[in-house]
């Protein structure tokens, strides 16, 4: 790696993590997709699982569910959603959007 590219980096790093403290919003729109003949119950049981958590706005379009709210709590609790869904339905695909500093659904 070349010198500049590292310190690139290194002034990156810090930067973000110095956003992330000063509780960054961020929209994240998530799509499931099922590798199950019978795709909605997971995508479902998606849709509840994150509706659980509180302090985000969370609206549910026909192809996707976009999540909005302080950084740390909304990459959080899709992660833990995520690994609540694997655990129920199994196999699924994530695709996801992250926005950081953007409100979608203001």
């Amino acid at each position: 790696m070349s010198k500049d590219y590292e310190e690139f980096m290194e002034n990156s790093i810090a930067k973000s993590s110095d956003l992330v403290n000063e509780e960054m919003q961020v929209t994240i729109d998530v799509s499931m997709y099922p590798t199950k003949e019978d795709f909605i119950p997971p995508i479902k049981g998606f849709i509840k699982t994150i509706n659980t958590y509180s302090n985000l706005k969370i609206t549910t379009f026909p192809t996707s569910t976009v999540v909005q709210g302080e950084y740390q709590h909304a990459m959080n609790s899709v992660k833990e959603t995520i690994l609540v869904c694997q655990k129920e339905f199994n196999n699924a695909v994530y695709v996801m959007k992250v926005i950081p500093n953007y409100k979608a659904l203001d």
